[in-house]
């Protein structure tokens, strides 16, 4: 998966698209049409994005997975009913997943 970044000679972004496989198509039709100015005036930088988006599903199912399971923790301490020891250990687990 790639990221387009189109920043103009001040290093402004001026356009910007993700998700493509391949986005030569998308540039080459920009760039035919000046979309962005003409050539010279800004500059087009892509960004392999793949590893990002699949960090990002991670954390996200390590994080709903530590929300599903809080009220056991909650209890452990409001009540003193133990959290089971798999929870706890798959908790971690989760955490240890989640990258910022």
């Amino acid at each position: 998966m790639k990221k387009v970044i189109v920043k103009n000679n001040e290093g402004i972004m001026i356009a910007g698209s993700s998700e493509y496989q391949d986005p030569s198509a998308w540039i080459a039709e920009c760039v035919a049409n000046n979309y962005w100015g003409l050539p010279g005036e800004y500059t087009v930088e892509i960004e392999d994005i793949l590893a990002q988006v699949e960090q990002e599903q991670i954390n996200a199912e390590a994080l709903a997975y530590l929300a599903s399971t809080d009220w056991l923790v909650i209890r452990e301490m409001d009540a003193g009913i133990p959290c089971p020891a798999e929870v706890k250990t798959e908790r971690a687990a989760a955490r240890a997943r989640i990258v910022r």
